[in-house]
């Protein structure tokens, strides 16, 4: 079994006088693998649980907030990819409109270990990890983690996290596969998705969250049109902001009766028509 050491950024959920808990989030290091083989990719989540009420950040906060950050110090040869977000969520306050979590969430991130590592080892990973946690108002926090692996021939996983790992795929947005592309025009972007089964689903609902700011209007209503598996989806463009990127990246979000679905998306700039 492997040691797992954690340590969190503050106290526990205790009530500041000012009614604020003095840590809202809990923050732990969860490793996929019990051993580590050298040169096998593993992977490790940031699991962050909120206080009720209160919600922390998606990649692109929105109007306001801020994305939740993890800086690495790992040993010698080891590397760490980037955050895979789950789908967020909408979070409305008056006139501000955010995006991010709230309850629990996993963010993960795969490590690559060095191919030296010898059997009978362990190693020590260190995450500096920073979120905002917000309600009414919004509090930064931070916590210190560490977990330590031994390092074995094979890497073996932690059965009793093969569940939680699971859900925490499950909650990535899936790789598009279909058309995507954009126009832009002075007030509106048109995105046009080939969307996987779309006709045969009737279509309650869709969103796309763009993964950059200043792309467009994140409170304004998006307009969405069904023809076959093609889904054209109208939203206001944020003209505080000079110019686009080349490409649109995000997660476009389809609701049917029961559930809903979604995708990484990047469009490219293709879609013909007046806008």
């Amino acid at each position: 079994m492997a040691m797992v050491m954690v340590g969190l950024g503050g106290a526990a959920h205790v009530r500041a006088d000012d009614g604020i808990p003095r840590q809202i989030a809990e923050a732990r290091l969860i490793s996929e693998v019990e051993t580590v083989r050298p040169g096998e990719p593993f992977w490790v989540a940031l699991r962050l649980k909120m206080t009720d009420g209160w919600h922390t950040y998606w990649r692109n906060p929105g109007d306001s907030g801020l994305a939740t950050a993890i800086a690495w110090d790992l040993p010698d040869g080891y590397s760490a990819g980037p955050i895979h977000w789950p789908t967020p969520v909408i979070f409305r306050v008056g006139p501000i409109t955010s995006y991010g979590y709230a309850g629990e969430v996993w963010l993960l991130t795969e490590i690559t270990p060095s191919n030296c590592d010898g059997g009978g080892s362990s190693v020590m990973l260190r995450a500096d990890a920073q979120w905002l946690a917000c309600e009414e108002i919004c509090v930064p926090e931070r916590a210190d983690l560490k977990i330590s692996l031994p390092v074995a021939g094979t890497s073996e996983l932690a059965s009793a996290r093969k569940a939680d790992f699971a859900r925490a795929r499950a909650a990535l947005p899936q790789p598009a596969t279909g058309r995507a592309a954009f126009l832009a025009g002075n007030t509106n972007i048109r995105f046009a998705f080939t969307v996987p089964g779309l006709a045969s689903r009737p279509l309650a609902d869709a969103w796309l969250f763009p993964a950059e700011y200043g792309v467009i209007d994140h409170g304004a209503p998006q307009q969405i049109h069904v023809d076959g598996e093609e889904l054209m989806l109208t939203a206001a463009r944020d003209t505080s902001v000079q110019g686009l990127p080349d490409s649109i990246a995000g997660v476009l979000v389809v609701r049917h009766e029961g559930g809903q679905r979604a995708f990484d998306v990047r469009a490219m700039p293709e879609l013909k028509g007046s806008n």
